[in-house]
This record gives C-alpha cells, sequence and structure tokens, in this order.
C-alpha cells in the first residue's frame, strides 16, 4: 500500500502540472478579454464625445466630465442626447472609472479618455492604461 501511495503522488503533481499548465492559456485569453472590452467601451466613448462636439460645438469640460454624454447640461445648446446607450457612465473591466482628461499641445487642444488597465494605478495615460484620444481642434489666435 505504501508503495502504491508513492507512486501516485508523482503522478497526481504530474498531472496537476499539466491542468495547470493548460489553464494558464484560457486565465491570460480572459486578461486579453476585458482588455478587448475595455478598448471597445473606449471608442464608443469617443464617438459619442465627437457627436456631443459636433452637436454643442465644444466638448464637455474636464470638470463636466464624461456625465454629459448622458444627461443634458443646462447650458448645452443643441444637445441631442443621450449620446451613450447606458444610464450612467459605464466603468472599465476592472471596475474603475474611466479617465477624462483635456490636452493642449502647441495650438492644438483636444481630449483624451483612458482606463487604468489591469494594474488598476493611474499612470496619466500611460504604462499599462488603455488610452483612446479624441479629435483635435486648431486654437484661433487671439
Amino acid at each position: 500500500m505504501k508503495r502504491f501511495a508513492l507512486c501516485l503522488f508523482p503522478c497526481l503533481r504530474c498531472a496537476l502540472l499539466v491542468v495547470v499548465s493548460s489553464l494558464l492559456p484560457v486565465l491570460a485569453q480572459g486578461e486579453t478579454n476585458k482588455q478587448e472590452y475595455v478598448l471597445h467601451q473606449l471608442h464608443l466613448i469617443r464617438d459619442a464625445l465627437i457627436r456631443y462636439k459636433e452637436d454643442v460645438g465644444q466638448f464637455p469640460s474636464a470638470r463636466e466630465g464624461l456625465v454629459n454624454l448622458i444627461d443634458q447640461p443646462v447650458d448645452a445648446k443643441g444637445w441631442k442626447g443621450p449620446y451613450l446607450r447606458y444610464p450612467i457612465v459605464p466603468k472599465d473591466a476592472w471596475g474603475n472609472n474611466y479617465r477624462y482628461v483635456q490636452c493642449y499641445i502647441s495650438k492644438v487642444a483636444g481630449v483624451m479618455i483612458y482606463s487604468l488597465g489591469p494594474n488598476e494605478n493611474d499612470e496619466y495615460g500611460s504604462g499599462d492604461d488603455l488610452v483612446v484620444a479624441c479629435a483635435y481642434d486648431k486654437i484661433q489666435d487671439r
């Protein structure tokens, strides 16, 4: 009986190794699916922001944020939303709010939306953050 148990242990260890090694690609694919889902949502939000800008004439301010895509702001003339099909602004696949920031480079202004990514640390659009930048506008000389 003792010899049988000694023989069985290496077999179980080998079987466990096979099972775990076969699950690793599936687990990694789950993370890939999350990232693809988040990128899809980011593109939907970007498209909604572009439609909002076409109707209202400007992107929502960073203070107003993405909620203006769902709830009509008091001072937004031309608003034809809601621009998203959700009752609230969705969260990313890791349960975090999407970040929405305005960018100014030289005489070009625009907005950037991003997810904190799998590590859930705000790296301001770098690192593993998932980023989508919106269309930009030239800033008029004054």
